[in-house]
């Protein structure tokens, strides 16, 4: 479905034709999939299951930017049909010949104003590009965490007006509507928006031979799975979210390790600062359902110190350090382990 259909004039006089599309938009698959092959096949699966709308948890637009009657730009922006304030955009490519022309800066100002005419309030985005970081910071995008100067994910955002994003996280604190439910695809934006204030970025890799999953993006798309193996009944992926008006206040998740120890599975969380309470409550629950099997382990591996002392609250007991465990900016940092069992 098109939306916007507009002519803005680039820096050089010459005419730029962008135009909006929502989802599902199957008709542009011949279009977008060609034009962003560089891509490789996982985003493009994405982007296609996105143009074809089979992601319902949110309202995927694509804002295309057209010259001479074909596409030469392209800019994605997601945005929760649960938490509506905050948006995130990526996929933002314009073609060789066509750049240095502001093209590109044309579709993120009209994606920005779309977005919040709408009632939006943050957009947030990622880069790994220092000469794109500089074209964000251009543009009006400040840091949110990382800078790819220093060969670090940057986590980006820009905001309706001067200090929102602060004012959302003190707003939260005296919202009356608070939800406990599991995760689901269209939470990526606000997920990412608070794995970065709390400062984790993409550069923070788990060492593991066995390649558990790891990241916001991936735990977006399986998270709203509870799955249990058909042989066994266990769990297999859990994300439990809390989430207020304006914001996700915290994450635990639970996965089953791709390699074959049956009992063990890797527990994590991020949390908003001050918002404990409520995540004590959803990580009480989460174990109330896990007591039904009483075999499993929940077992933890990282460097987190703040974490510790919310671990040791939940029950966990820190069983051994292993020196290895994460690569961060290519250096090995140790990590403590902790381990809970159910009785």
């Amino acid at each position: 479905m098109t939306g916007i259909n507009t002519n803005v004039s680039l820096k050089d006089g010459t005419e730029l034709n962008i135009r909006q599309y929502t989802a599902p938009s199957a008709d542009l698959l011949d279009t977008v999939i060609p034009f962003l092959a560089h891509k490789g096949s996982a985003w493009l699966n994405n982007i296609r299951s996105r143009l074809n709308g089979d992601y319902t948890e949110s309202t995927d637009y694509f804002f295309l930017g057209y010259m001479e009657g074909k596409p030469v730009s392209h800019l994605w922006l997601t945005v929760s049909k649960e938490i509506k304030s905050i948006a995130l955009t990526g996929h933002i490519y314009t073609c060789k010949k066509y750049r240095r022309r502001g093209i590109s800066g044309k579709l993120l100002d009209t994606a920005r104003r779309f977005f919040f005419d709408t009632g939006g309030k943050v957009i947030v985005l990622q880069t790994t590009s220092p000469a794109a970081y500089e074209y964000y910071r251009k543009y009006g995008y400040k840091t949110l965490a990382g800078n790819p100067l220093q060969k670090q994910a940057a986590v980006m955002y820009t905001e309706k007006e001067p200090g929102l994003l602060n004012a959302l996280k003190e707003q939260e604190k005296n919202t009356y509507w608070v939800e406990r439910r599991e995760l689901s695809t269209g939470d990526l934006p606000a997920l990412m928006l608070l794995y970065s204030i709390n400062g984790e970025t993409a550069i923070k890799i788990k060492n593991r031979p066995q390649g558990v999953l790891t990241g916001y993006e991936t735990e977006a798309v399986f998270g709203s799975l509870f799955r249990k193996s058909p042989e066994t009944g266990r769990p297999v992926f859990i994300n439990r979210v809390e989430t207020g008006e304006n914001l996700i206040r915290s994450i635990i998740t639970v996965r089953r390790r791709t390699i074959s120890i049956e009992r063990i599975l890797d527990f994590d969380f991020f949390l908003l600062p001050g918002f404990e309470e409520g995540f004590y409550l959803s990580a009480g629950e989460l174990f109330a359902e896990l007591e039904n099997f009483p075999e499993l382990i929940l077992e933890y591996q990282g460097c987190d110190k703040h974490k510790f002392e919310i671990l040791k609250k939940l029950g966990f007991t820190i069983i051994r350090e292993e020196t290895d465990y994460y690569l961060y900016h290519g250096n090995k940092i140790a990590a403590s382990v902790f381990r809970k069992n159910f009785p």
